[in-house]
């Protein structure tokens, strides 16, 4: 029979989480053939029989006696659902039990807990979307006042060194505003978000704001680093040794 060539772990391998999905979704049971089973794909072969049966048969027991499952968060189950929600194939009104007997990856996880996690998955998405509504109007105002003052106003076309622009700027990567971290992505905001956090800097294109934003990071950056050689210089004093009226160069070697 095929199949001496295990692969590294059965812990982490393809195999093992096949057989868990097939567990959940009622597909493979206590009843089931291992033999039958193991003789069906060519990737069970990785496995010697007597291995594969003694694994599939604890996998069965704990995943009975609910000691192991496949979590929601990260699951191909809930970035399907994620995808259906957004294309408006999944809403509100649509029924649980229909949407979760509909794919394969929907159906290993129990019926009650899909329920929640869909019905959580539905507020979070159509909260993000009035989110970013309210926001798009609100830069859209913001932008229409600001197009109506230059087109009344072009005196008001002011250089970005005239404008309070330079100190607000300074003053906000100096609290680390260019370092948040968006709570959606867990990833540092882009420029656009500060850009788009003042009115004052809104007057510019963001392609000269963000040049404005790497510049003065770029400054802070030098003058922390002439400071740090700063501390670690030997003052001029400590630099001579006075003998007599004669002041001679101390030979110092770091």
């Amino acid at each position: 029979m095929p199949g001496n060539q295990p692969e590294a772990t059965w812990r982490n391998s393809d195999t093992k989480e096949m057989l868990r999905e097939a567990i959940l979704r009622g597909d493979l049971h206590e009843e089931s053939d291992l033999h039958q089973l193991y003789t069906s794909n060519a990737l069970y072969y990785k496995w010697p029989w007597a291995q594969f049966k003694r694994n599939t048969s604890s996998l069965i027991t704990s995943i009975k006696s609910g000691k192991q499952g496949i979590k929601w968060k990260g699951s191909k189950g809930r970035a399907l659902l994620k995808e259906q929600i957004i294309a408006g194939i999944v809403h509100e009104m649509s029924d649980p039990e229909q949407v979760h007997a509909g794919r394969d990856e929907f159906k290993i996880f129990p019926i009650n807990s899909f329920k929640t996690n869909m019905g959580n998955l539905l507020d979070q998405i159509i909260t993000q979307f009035e989110r970013l509504e309210v926001d798009t109007e609100a830069y859209g105002h913001d932008m229409a006042i600001i197009l109506e003052r230059r087109k009344n106003n072009p005196l008001e076309k002011r250089p970005w060194h005239r404008s309070p622009c330079p100190s607000l700027l300074e003053k906000d990567v100096k609290d680390g505003k260019h370092l948040e971290i968006d709570p959606e992505t867990g990833k540092k905001v882009k420029p656009v978000v500060l850009y788009q956090s003042r009115l004052e800097y809104r007057e510019f294109s963001q392609k000269v704001f963000r040049n404005h934003l790497y510049q003065e990071v770029d400054k802070r950056a030098k003058q922390q680093l002439r400071m740090d050689k700063k501390k670690t210089r030997v003052p001029m004093a400590d630099r001579y040794q006075v003998s007599g009226d004669k002041r001679h160069l101390l030979d110092r070697v770091d």
